[in-house]
C-alpha cells in the first residue's frame, strides 16, 4: 500500500513539475514574440574601427503604433500593463548606425514602399525622450536622419512582427565631429592648478614652521590665527585632521557612527549600481523584480533615512552639550551663522565636482549610452548650477538634475536648519520639549500621509522598471514622495526625539537584561525584512487612494528610524562588545570621514563604468559585484584626494572664520557627512601605430561571437547548442586578403595571427543560414565544397585534446555544419576558406551530475567551518576575564593552544599584530611594497586575460609605450624574489648571531618541511575548489576556456602542484597557472638556505662564494637564452595563451632563470648588513639618487618596447647577456630602494608605507594571490562584455578584482593559513623540546640556543610577532606568491 501511495505521489509530483515547466516555457515562447526592447548596432564598428570612413551613430526612441488586430500588440499591452515590474514593451530603444541603415535600404529599395515605413506622430500617455535642449546638435541630426532611421526601424518591426512605430532621434555621435575646448573647461583646469599650487605652498609653509623633529608639529595648532589660515591646505596636517579621534565620553560612545556611514554607503552604492546598469534585455531586469533579494536592494532606497537619523542625533547631542557648557541661549543670529558655516564647509568640494561634471567628464569616453549618462549632466549642470548651490535642487528643476544624487544634500541642509531651530526652541524652553516634539511628530506624520493619499501613491515609493530608463526624472512618485525635504520631516523629528531619549539613557547607564540584548540583535534582522516587505506592493495592485497605505507610508519610515536608534543604542552601550569593538576600528573612522566626498563623486564613477560599456548587463552576481567593488574603492580613493585638498582645508578655514560659534568636537563637524554610491577615474589612450584601414578591412575579424544568451538562455524551452570553433585560414597566395594576413601576422610580437580565427556559433543560427542557402538554390555539392580538410598548421591553434568533456561527441555531430557556416562567410566576404575544429560546446539541455570529488569538497568545507566554530567557542569558554586581551595571550597548555588554533578572534589578532623589535620596525615597509606589487600584478593579469573586442584593440596596445610597461612588466615578479632573499638573510643572520651557532643540513630540511606545512593547506583548498565547483558558477562563450581547463588539469596534475614542480612539469596543462611562482620560490628558498649556510660557515670567503655563484647563474641564464634563440626580455606576444609558447616555458617559468636575481639579492642583503654594522647615514645627495632609482624602475620596463618593436637576429650574444644583466640591474634598483627605506632616506614616504593597514594587507597577500586568479578569470571569462582595453575599463576591472581578492584572502587567512601557522609553530616547538628533553639540567641553557627549526619559527614561548620577520613567519605567509601567470 505504501509503495503504491509512494508511486502515486511521485507521479503527481512529476506531473506538477512538468506542468509548471510547461507553463513557464509557454510564457517564454510568448515573450519572445514581442520586439526586443533594447537593440543596438555595434558602436565601434560604426565609428571607431575605421575612422577614415565618416559615419554617424544615433540612439533612436521608437513607440509602437497600437494595432488591435495584431496578436503581438495584444501581448505587448498585456505584459506592459504590469507597470510596476514590467517595462513598457511598446517603447523601444534602438542604436542605429546610419551607414548600415543606408546600405540596408539600398538593398531593399525595389521591394519597399518608403511612404509605408513612415508613421505620422500620434499622442502617447508617457514620456519617451529626454527634454528638448539636452543634447548638442540634435536638431540638425533629426533634420538629416529622422526619416531614414524611422524606415530602418520599421523594416525590422514590419517584417518580423507586423508592427510599425513612430520614432524620434534622442542623440547622435559622429566620428567627424569634435567640439572645441570652451572657456568653462579652461576654467576648470585653472581652478585645479590653483588648488594644486595653494596646497603645495601651504604644505611648504607648514614645513618651514616646524620647530621640532617628528610629525607632532602637524597635530598641534600654530600660535597665531594668521598662521592657521596659511596652513589650512597643508597635506600632512589635513591627513592628521582626518585620522584624529575625539577622546571625550560622547565622542567615544559614538565612534560606531563612522562604521554605520560606511556600511550604509556600501548599500546605497550597490543600489545605484543595480539601478544604473543597462539591462541586456527587458526580461533581464523584469526577472530582477521577481527576485526577492533584488527587491530588497530596490526597496532599500529608504536606507538614505539612516543618514537623516545620524544627522539629527549628532546635531542634538553636540548642540545640547555645547549649550550646557556655555549656558547660553541660541538665537536667530547663531542659527544663521551656524547654517552659513555649514554652507561654507560643504559647498567647495561640491562645486568642484559639479564643475568637473559640467566640463571634462563628457570627453573621457564614448559609447552608445555615454551621452545619455554625461551629456545630460553637462547640459543641466551648466544650466542649473545655481539651483544646486542654493540647495533647492530637490524642489526646483528635479526633471533637469545636475548631479542627481545631490538631492540628498539639499534635503539634509533643509532638515539641518529645521533641527537647529527646534533644538534652539527646546534649549530656550526645555519644559515644552515633549509637547513640542510630540505635536510636530503628529503633524509631520499626518502631512506625509495626506500627501500619499491625495497623490494616490502606494505605501512605499514605487520605482517602476520603466522609469529606470530616465533615472526617475519624470516619475511623479520620485518627485513628490522621494526627494522633497518635507517627506522626511517625520523621520527627522522622530530622530531628534530619540536623541533626547538617548541623552536620558546615557545619564542613567545600567546593565541591561540579556533578553533586551537578544531583542536588540534581532532588530538588525528586521532591516532586510522591512525592505523585503516592498515585494508585496510591487506584485499586487492595491486600490488607491487608500487610507491604510497613506498611514503605512510614514509608519514604515518611523519603524526604520526606530530600528536604527535601537541599533545605535546597543552599540553605544556595548550590548555586544565584539561588535562594538569592530565598529570602533580607527580605519572605519577615516572611511566615515571620507564618505561625504565619496558620495559626491561616486555616481559619476558608477556612470563611467556602466555607460562606457558596449554590451549590457545580465545582473549576475559577478557583474554587479565587480562594478560595486571597484566603485567603492575608487570612490574612496578619489574622496581621499578631495578631502585632503578641498574638504578638510575648508573645514579648517570654517573653524577659523566661525571660531566662536563652532562646535568643539570633530564628531559634530561630521554630523552631516552622510550618503551613498560609487565608481572611478578614466582617461584615453593615443595609439602609436596607425593601421592602413583599407588593407586591414580585407582581413576577416579574428574574434566573432554569436549572442550566447540569445542562443541558450533567453528561451530555454528551445533546445540549442553553442560552440566555440577555431578556424585556420587556408593559405592562398593569389588572394589579396591572404597576402595582407601574411604581412600583418609576420609581426608576431605585436600582432595576433590573423589566420587564426575564433568563432562562437549558435547551432540554430547556423542551421537557419544553411536552410536559407538551400532555398537560394545552393546545391549540396557546393555546400560540401566549403569543408576544408586539415592541412599542415605550424602553430598551436586549439587547446589540447582531452581538456573538455564531451567534445568528441559535439565534433562528430556538428563539425561539418559549422565548417560550412564559417567558410560561407569567409568566402563571401573575403574570398577565403579555413580548416575548422570545434574546441568546446555548451548545451541548454545538458547538465553534469555532481560527482564524488565535488561532494568531498563540500564535506571538507563543512568540516572546516565546524572546526573553526568549535575552536572559537572553546577559546571563548577559556576566557577568565572580560575584554579581548585573552585572545592576545597563549594558553597554559600546548593541548589548549592546539584546540584554539582555529579560533577566529585569536587569528584576527595574529593577523593584526606588529613586531616591536628593531628589525621588524626597520622593514615594515615591505608589507606596503607587497601590496603595491600585487596590485600591479593583478592589473597585469586583468589586462592579459581580458578578451579583446577586436584584434586591432590589442594590437594597438602592443604599439603603445605605456601599455608596453605593463606587458614587459612581467619581471616585476622578481621583486618578490628580492624580498624573499632579503628576509631570509636578515632573519637567519639575526638568529644565528643570537645563538652563536651554524645552520646545518638537518636544520635546512626541517625548515623546508615547516615551510611546506605552512604554505600548502590553503593552496590545496583553492586547488580543490578549482577542480570541483568553480566551473559550475557561471557560463558564457569563454567560461569553459577559463574554468573547464582548470577543472581538468587540477584533477589530472594536482600532485605536480603539491610537489612544487609545476614550473617544470605539465606546464602546458597548468593547474592554477599562476602558482608556478610558488614552485620557483620554494626551490629558491631551499637554495638560499644552502647558500646562507655555506656563507655563514665560511664568512671570510663570503664575497668570493657569492660572486662565483652570481657569475655561474648569469652564464646559465645567458646560455639558455642564446642556445634557444630567445630575446633579451621574455616576449609575451598577443597571439598566445602562453601555455604553448616556448619562450614562456624556457625563460619565464624555470627556477634556474631567476637564480641570478636571487643570488644578487643575497649579495645585496649581506651588503646591507655591512652598512648597518658601519652605522651608515645617508648623505644629502642620496635622497635624490634614491628618487631617481624609483623613476628608473618603470624605465626598465619601457626598455622592452624596443625588443617588441624590432625583429632582431637570434641567437645573439648581446641579447643573451642583456637578459641576466637586466635582471641584475632591476635587483640593484630594488636594493637601492631598500637601502633608502631602511636608512630612512625619505621619511614621509616611509611613514606612509608603515601605516598599519598595509601591514594587514601585506600579510593577506599570499591568500589574495592564490584566489585572485580565479576571480580575474571569472570577471573576464564570465562576462559577455568584450573589452576595449580602455584605461577606465581596465582600472574598474583591476580594482574590483583586487577588492574581492583581499576579501577572499581575509577569510582564507583567518580559517586556514593562520591556523596552520599556529599549528606548525606548536609542532616544531614540541619537536625542539623533545630533542632536548634527555639533556641534563645543567646543559639546558646551552641547548636552548641550538638553531633548530623551532628557533626560526617562534618557539620557546615567543609569540609569532616576536619573530615576525623570520623568513618563515613573514615571507612564507606574506610574500609567498605573486607573479604574473
Amino acid at each position: 500500500m505504501s509503495n503504491r501511495f509512494g508511486r502515486l505521489w511521485f507521479t503527481v509530483s512529476i506531473a506538477c513539475v512538468a506542468a509548471a515547466v510547461g507553463a513557464v516555457s509557454s510564457e517564454m515562447s510568448e515573450y519572445w514574440r514581442m520586439p526586443r526592447v533594447f537593440k543596438y548596432d555595434d558602436y565601434d564598428i560604426c565609428l571607431n574601427d575605421n575612422p577614415t570612413i565618416s559615419s554617424v551613430y544615433c540612439v533612436v526612441k521608437a513607440v509602437i503604433r497600437p494595432d488591435n488586430s495584431s496578436e503581438v500588440w495584444g501581448l505587448i499591452e498585456r505584459i506592459s500593463s504590469k507597470w510596476k515590474i514590467k517595462l513598457n514593451h511598446a517603447h523601444l530603444d534602438r542604436g542605429v548606425c546610419v551607414r548600415d541603415c543606408e546600405m540596408r535600404l539600398q538593398r531593399l529599395s525595389g521591394r519597399l514602399n518608403d511612404s509605408e515605413l513612415l508613421v505620422p506622430k500620434f499622442n502617447t500617455s508617457y514620456r519617451y525622450a529626454f527634454k528638448p535642449g539636452t543634447f548638442r546638435d540634435i536638431d540638425q541630426y533629426r533634420q538629416n536622419y529622422s526619416e531614414l532611421l524611422e524606415k530602418c526601424v520599421n523594416i525590422e518591426l514590419s517584417e518580423e512582427f507586423g508592427l510599425k512605430a513612430q520614432t524620434e532621434i534622442e542623440y547622435c555621435d559622429s566620428n567627424t565631429v569634435s567640439y572645441p575646448i570652451d572657456w568653462l573647461e579652461i576654467a576648470f583646469i585653472v581652478v585645479m592648478l590653483a588648488i594644486a599650487g595653494i596646497v603645495f605652498a601651504s604644505s611648504m609653509y607648514d614645513f618651514r614652521c616646524k620647530t621640532t623633529h617628528g610629525l607632532d608639529h602637524y597635530r598641534q595648532d600654530l600660535p597665531s590665527t594668521r598662521q592657521m589660515y596659511l596652513v589650512s591646505f597643508s597635506i600632512i596636517r589635513n591627513w592628521y585632521r582626518i585620522t584624529s579621534r575625539g577622546d571625550d565620553q560622547l565622542s567615544h560612545d559614538l565612534r560606531y557612527i563612522h562604521t554605520i556611514r560606511m556600511i550604509v554607503f556600501m548599500g546605497v552604492t550597490l543600489g545605484h549600481v543595480v539601478f544604473y546598469a543597462q539591462p541586456r534585455t527587458a526580461l533581464t531586469i523584469e526577472n530582477r523584480y521577481s527576485d526577492l533579494s533584488t527587491m530588497i536592494v530596490i526597496n532599500g532606497t529608504q536606507i538614505v533615512t539612516t543618514f537623516f537619523a545620524i544627522s539629527a542625533m549628532l546635531l542634538v547631542l553636540f548642540f545640547m552639550q555645547k549649550v550646557e557648557e556655555t549656558k547660553k541661549k541660541v538665537g536667530i543670529a547663531e542659527i544663521f551663522i551656524i547654517s552659513v558655516a555649514r554652507y561654507v564647509r560643504l559647498t567647495p568640494v561640491y562645486a568642484f565636482v559639479m564643475l568637473f561634471e559640467a566640463t571634462w567628464v563628457v570627453r573621457l569616453a564614448d559609447g552608445p549610452l555615454w551621452q545619455k549618462g554625461f551629456e545630460t549632466g553637462r547640459s543641466y549642470c551648466r544650466k542649473n548650477w545655481w539651483v544646486n548651490l542654493l540647495y533647492i535642487n530637490n524642489y526646483y528643476k528635479v526633471d533637469e538634475p545636475c548631479m542627481l544624487h545631490t538631492w540628498y544634500l539639499a534635503a539634509d541642509f533643509h532638515l539641518f536648519v529645521y533641527g537647529l531651530v527646534l533644538c534652539a526652541l527646546i534649549a530656550r524652553f526645555p519644559k515644552v520639549r515633549n509637547a513640542l516634539l510630540g505635536t510636530l511628530l503628529v503633524l509631520s506624520y499626518l502631512a506625509t500621509a495626506a500627501i500619499i493619499y491625495l497623490k494616490e501613491y502606494d505605501a512605499i515609493p514605487i520605482f517602476a522598471a520603466e522609469q529606470i530608463r530616465y533615472f526617475f526624472w519624470y516619475w511623479d512618485v520620485y518627485r513628490d514622495a522621494y526627494v522633497p525635504s518635507h517627506m522626511y520631516l517625520v523621520n527627522y523629528t522622530f530622530a531628534i526625539a530619540c536623541a533626547f531619549y538617548y541623552m536620558h539613557l546615557a545619564k542613567t547607564r545600567t546593565n541591561y537584561h540579556w533578553l533586551i540584548k537578544v531583542g536588540w540583535f534581532a532588530t538588525y534582522l528586521m532591516i532586510p525584512a522591512l525592505f523585503a516587505m516592498g515585494y508585496f506592493f510591487y506584485h499586487y495592485d492595491f486600490a488607491t487612494p487608500s487610507l491604510w497605505m497613506a498611514l503605512l507610508f510614514p509608519f514604515i519610515r518611523l519603524l526604520y528610524s526606530a530600528i536604527i536608534f535601537i541599533g545605535g543604542v546597543g552599540l553605544s552601550f556595548r550590548f555586544l562588545k565584539l561588535l562594538t569593538r569592530l565598529s570602533d576600528i580607527p580605519f572605519h573612522t577615516i572611511i566615515g570621514r571620507l564618505t561625504y566626498s565619496a558620495y559626491l563623486c561616486h555616481l559619476c564613477l558608477i556612470k563611467m563604468s556602466l555607460f562606457n560599456t558596449r554590451s549590457f548587463f545580465r545582473y549576475e552576481l559577478i557583474d554587479i559585484g565587480a562594478i560595486w567593488a571597484a566603485s567603492m574603492l575608487l570612490s574612496y580613493l578619489v574622496a581621499w584626494v578631495l578631502c585632503l585638498v578641498l574638504e578638510s582645508p575648508f573645514m579648517a578655514l570654517q573653524r577659523q572664520l566661525f571660531k566662536r560659534h563652532s562646535r568643539s568636537s570633530d564628531e559634530t563637524d561630521h554630523s552631516s557627512m552622510l550618503v551613498c554610491s560609487v565608481l572611478c577615474c578614466t582617461g584615453w589612450v593615443q595609439c602609436a601605430e596607425e593601421f592602413n584601414m583599407t588593407q586591414y578591412r580585407l582581413m576577416p575579424r579574428v574574434f566573432h561571437f554569436d549572442d550566447y544568451d540569445e542562443c541558450l538562455r533567453d528561451d530555454p524551452s528551445v533546445p540549442n547548442v553553442y560552440c566555440m570553433v577555431k578556424a585556420v585560414v587556408q593559405p592562398n597566395a593569389s588572394s589579396p586578403a591572404w597576402n595582407v594576413i601574411a604581412d600583418f601576422s609576420s609581426n608576431w610580437k605585436q600582432h595576433v595571427n590573423h589566420a587564426h580565427l575564433d568563432r562562437g556559433l549558435c547551432l540554430s543560427g547556423c542551421i537557419r543560414l544553411l536552410d536559407e542557402l538551400e532555398h537560394a538554390n545552393v546545391t549540396q555539392q557546393e555546400l560540401q565544397s566549403l569543408i576544408v580538410p586539415k592541412f599542415q598548421i605550424d602553430f598551436p591553434y586549439i587547446i589540447k585534446n582531452g581538456t573538455f568533456r564531451d567534445v568528441d561527441t559535439y565534433r562528430r555531430n556538428y563539425s561539418e555544419l559549422f565548417a560550412k557556416c564559417i567558410n560561407y562567410e569567409l568566402q563571401q566576404k573575403h574570398g577565403l576558406r579555413a580548416y575548422t575544429e570545434i574546441e568546446y560546446c555548451d548545451s541548454n539541455r545538458e547538465l553534469y551530475p555532481i560527482d564524488n570529488l565535488e561532494i568531498a569538497f563540500l564535506v571538507v568545507l563543512a568540516i572546516l567551518l565546524l572546526v573553526v566554530f568549535s575552536s572559537s567557542w572553546y577559546d571563548h569558554r577559556c576566557k577568565q576575564d572580560h575584554g579581548l586581551d585573552h585572545y592576545r595571550k597563549e594558553l597554559s597548555s600546548k593541548a589548549a593552544m592546539v584546540l584554539v588554533s582555529f579560533s577566529i578572534i585569536r587569528n584576527w589578532y595574529r593577523l593584526t599584530s606588529r613586531g616591536d623589535d628593531s628589525l621588524s620596525r626597520s622593514i615594515r615597509y615591505i608589507h606596503a611594497v607587497r601590496f603595491m606589487i600585487f596590485m600591479m600584478i593583478n592589473m597585469g593579469h586583468n589586462i592579459l586575460y581580458a578578451q579583446p573586442r577586436t584584434a586591432m584593440t590589442i594590437e594597438r596596445k602592443f604599439s603603445e609605450v605605456d601599455s608596453m610597461i605593463v606587458a614587459n612588466g612581467s619581471h616585476i615578479v622578481t621583486t618578490f624574489f628580492v624580498i624573499s632573499a632579503l628576509m631570509l638573510v636578515l632573519s637567519l643572520v639575526t638568529k644565528l648571531e643570537q645563538t652563536g651557532r651554524k645552520i646545518g643540513f638537518l636544520e635546512i630540511i626541517m625548515i623546508s618541511i615547516a615551510r611546506y606545512v605552512r604554505l600548502t593547506p590553503v593552496y590545496a583548498f583553492i586547488m580543490f575548489l578549482e577542480a570541483t565547483w568553480l566551473v559550475r558558477y557561471l557560463d558564457g562563450p569563454l567560461w569553459r576556456k577559463g574554468f573547464e581547463t582548470g577543472r581538468t588539469y587540477c584533477r589530472k596534475h594536482w600532485w605536480v602542484n603539491l610537489l612544487y614542480i609545476n614550473n617544470y612539469y605539465a606546464t602546458d596543462e597548468p593547474c592554477m597557472q599562476h602558482t608556478w611562482y610558488l614552485a620557483a620560490d620554494f626551490h629558491m628558498f631551499v637554495y638560499g638556505l644552502v647558500v646562507c649556510a655555506v656563507v655563514l660557515r665560511f664568512p671570510k670567503y663570503r664575497t668570493y662564494i657569492l660572486s662565483f655563484l652570481l657569475l655561474v647563474c648569469t652564464m646559465v641564464a645567458a646560455v639558455v637564452v642564446y642556445v634557444n634563440e630567445y630575446e633579451a626580455v621574455t616576449v609575451l606576444p598577443p597571439e598566445f595563451f602562453y601555455w604553448y609558447w616556448d619562450m614562456y616555458h624556457g625563460t619565464y617559468l624555470p627556477t634556474h632563470m631567476y637564480l641570478v636575481n636571487y643570488t644578487a639579492a643575497i649579495m645585496g642583503s649581506f651588503y646591507m648588513l655591512h652598512l648597518q654594522s658601519k652605522n651608515f647615514k645617508t648623505p644629502k645627495m642620496f635622497s635624490l639618487l634614491w628618487l631617481l632609482g624609483v623613476l628608473a624602475i618603470p624605465g626598465t620596463f619601457v626598455a622592452g618596447y624596443f625588443i617588441y618593436s624590432n625583429l632582431f637576429d637570434t641567437p645573439s650574444v648581446w641579447m643573451a647577456l642583456v637578459f641576466p644583466l637586466g635582471r641584475i640591474f632591476y635587483t640593484a634598483l630594488m636594493f637601492l630602494l631598500t637601502i633608502g627605506f631602511i636608512f630612512r632616506a625619505s621619511k614621509p614616504v616611509l611613514r606612509l608605507l608603515n601605516i598599519h593597514f598595509f601591514g594587514i594587507l601585506g600579510r593577506l597577500t599570499y591568500c589574495a594571490y592564490l584566489c585572485h586568479f580565479f576571480i580575474t578569470r571569472a570577471t573576464s571569462f564570465g562576462t559577455r562584455r568584450l573589452a576595449n582595453l580602455g584605461v577606465f575599463e581596465m582600472n574598474t576591472s583591476s580594482w574590483s578584482t583586487l577588492v574581492m581578492s583581499y576579501v577572499f584572502g581575509w577569510m582564507l587567512c583567518l580559517m586556514l593559513e593562520s591556523p596552520f601557522i599556529a599549528l606548525q609553530k606548536i609542532l616544531f616547538e614540541s619537536l625542539h623540546r623533545n630533542s632536548r628533553s634527555n639533556n641534563a639540567e645543567s646543559n639546558q641553557h646551552l641547548q636552548e640556543n641550538v638553531p633548530t627549526p623551532s628557533t626560526f619559527l617562534g618557539a620557546n614561548g615567543k609569540s609569532a610577532k616576536d619573530d615576525v620577520e623570520s623568513y618563515t613567519n613573514s615571507t612564507a605567509q606574506q610574500t609567498a606568491a605573486l607573479s604574473v601567470h
